[in-house]
């Protein structure tokens, strides 16, 4: 009895852990979304910090073009700028793993933040 218990214990693992692997990974993209076309959102661009060492960019926040020299993100981008460095917007960013060549990149002149936001609340 004690054997066919184990026996019965150990299979059901060895199945259950062969169906875990066989499970699709989860999906990257909104559920229901679709993927977009290269420079079907021109208004969406990539708010990013340049090290200064040589290494590419990195994409820290998203945000939109308001009008020509103004860009609309969240304030808690700011909290996530870094040390060294400097700000960049990309625009015309479609894959942000290689350069495609419609990248348009600026160096951000200033970070303002209204006023009335309380420091770390993101919501």
């Amino acid at each position: 009895m004690k054997f066919s218990k184990v026996f019965v214990t150990v299979t059901c693992l060895l199945i259950s852990s062969s169906l875990v692997g066989a499970l699709k990974p989860p999906a990257t993209k909104v559920i229901g979304g679709q993927e977009a076309s290269p420079g079907e959102f021109p208004y969406v661009v990539s708010v990013q910090w340049n090290f200064g060492n040589g290494t590419r960019a990195v994409h820290f926040c998203g945000g939109t073009i308001v009008s020509p020299g103004w860009i609309l993100t969240a304030a808690h981008c700011r909290e996530t700028a870094f040390d060294g460095g400097w700000l960049e917007v990309v625009a015309g960013e479609f894959d942000l793993r290689r350069e495609e060549g419609f990248e348009q990149r600026r160096n951000a002149s200033k970070f303002l933040v209204h006023e009335s936001r309380s420091p770390g609340f993101v919501g």
